[in-house]
């Protein structure tokens, strides 16, 4: 993968991040599609990064080298925002393994509003996000299209630099949820009870890209 789309300004840097191999990256239609999305939107620049091809957690390290991206070679801390594409509910556990290496801590809340903030979205997402609820600061429910652009507008006019206050305004719109706003707790293993704070929505609401909407992406896009 390779060739960065420029935008003409760089005021708000995304590494976007596939949780497993670089081959697998390649394939997926969806880690391609927001890419292209993310690069298109005025002032936004997206890099990428996934795991070496063949790489096993269990047998190889991952170097300083592999952690920087692949377009500008930056290291995770670098950017403003990382986001994950998470396709399958396995690769939750290379996202743990992932921020590990960036040397980022685990926990949201132990995080503080320091350093990148941490977002994902992915049809893995839109099923089940809660084993990554405690990790991950902002997730999008459905599809990018659309979506995206809106959360990147609204990220751009009020900045992310105290990402409390924009988790806040975030949390309102269609398909956001922010762990963080919603207080669940679990017995025997099960969900016995949730609360919303009140500034945000009780229940998140899936964000749909209509049958046949232009905005839909249904191929492979090549990046020259």
């Amino acid at each position: 993968m390779s060739g960065l789309i420029l935008n003409s300004t760089r005021q708000m840097s995304v590494l976007l991040v596939y949780p497993n191999t670089s081959d697998l990256a390649l394939a997926n239609l969806g880690f391609q599609r927001v890419y292209s999305i993310i690069n298109r939107i005025e002032g936004v620049t997206c890099d990428r990064l996934c795991l070496p091809a063949g790489w096993k957690p269990e047998t190889q390290k991952l170097g300083n080298d592999e952690l920087r991206s692949e377009d500008s070679g930056q290291l995770p801390g670098d950017f403003d925002i990382i986001a994950f594409s998470i396709s399958f509910e396995p690769d939750y556990l290379n996202v743990v393994t992932q921020l590990k290496y960036f040397g980022m801590p685990l926990a949201s809340a132990e995080r503080n509003g320091r350093g990148p903030l941490i977002v994902a979205g992915g049809s893995a997402i839109f099923i089940n996000p809660e084993p990554l609820a405690d990790i991950i600061d902002l997730f999008f429910i459905g599809e990018a299209e659309q979506m995206t652009e809106q959360f990147f507008a609204l990220a751009m006019d009020s900045g992310i630099d105290d990402k409390q206050d924009f988790l806040k305004k975030a949390a309102g719109m269609k398909g956001i949820y922010v762990p963080r706003f919603y207080h669940i707790e679990y017995k025997d293993g099960l969900q016995s009870s949730r609360r919303a704070e009140t500034f945000v929505p009780e229940r998140v609401e899936r964000h749909w890209v209509a049958e046949g909407s232009p905005d839909l992406c249904t191929h492979s896009e090549i990046h020259e």
